[in-house]
């Protein structure tokens, strides 16, 4: 059975007591039951892993602090920027973006966004507890943060680097992606149902954005994110496995 894996707040000696985190709290005492006793992974705030026992009541004992290997990180922080879609579409989105390798989400307001699709009180805390459960499951080193709300023009402004705009285009090989150099970071940036405006896009290319065609056919907000992180990742070699554990 897969050890189930935790982020940790604090430091402690091999053989002292933590107590975890809430939502760990709640996850593994509530959810999974765990009896005393029970292995867990730890990933300590200097992304080490430990090998720590369940005692009990939100606590557990530290047995090993063990060497790792590398992070199973992308070596260039990819950041998806997303308008957010209706309903609770970006929950699942947020997830699986993490799940996959984004290294920071970011919500965006675009001039076409949906009034449903704005960000409402209370979002932001749950889209962060939703990406470090996904954090955990999957095995990450790190946490992605889901960043403040912002237009597009702020979000391509905060990101250095190559700044990708998903919008149709021909409808040639998406796959021929290429990112060389290795850039410092890359902004991917998915539009609203509506689809861009033409002021945005303008103002996108003359910022140095480049087009980023998803292929011919209409995607949902939610596919289009997915597929164009796929392809950048894909593109920067960062696909792989995404944890020592993986599968396992």
């Amino acid at each position: 059975m897969r050890r189930p894996r935790v982020f940790l707040e604090g430091l402690a000696p091999p053989g002292g007591v933590l107590a975890l985190p809430e939502t760990a709290r709640r996850h593994l005492g509530t959810v999974l039951r765990l009896g005393a006793g029970a292995a867990l992974i730890g990933v300590a705030p200097d992304g080490t892993e430990w090998d720590l026992e369940w005692v009990g009541d939100g606590r557990a004992r530290v047995l090993a602090v063990r060497a790792t290997a590398p992070a199973p990180e992308p070596e260039t922080d990819v950041t998806l920027a997303v308008a957010v879609p209706r309903g609770e579409r970006m929950d699942w989105l947020i997830e699986k973006a993490v799940e996959i390798g984004a290294a920071a989400i970011l919500p965006l307001l675009a001039e076409r966004s949906a009034p449903a699709g704005h960000v409402g009180a209370g979002r932001p805390a749950r889209w962060e507890r939703l990406a470090r459960a996904a954090a955990e499951q999957s095995g990450r080193r790190r946490i992605p943060p889901v960043l403040p709300a912002c237009g597009l023009a702020q979000a391509l402004a905060g990101v250095a680097g190559s700044r990708l705009l998903a919008h149709p285009g021909p409808a040639g090989a998406p796959g021929g992606l290429a990112l060389a150099p290795r850039p410092s970071g890359v902004l991917i940036a998915i539009g609203p149902e509506g689809g861009w405006s033409e002021g945005e896009v303008s103002a996108a290319l003359e910022a140095g954005a480049r087009l980023l065609p998803l292929g011919p056919r209409i995607l949902r907000i939610e596919t289009a994110a997915l597929v164009a992180l796929t392809l950048v990742l894909s593109a920067l070699g960062s696909l792989g496995r995404t944890g020592p554990e993986a599968g396992a």
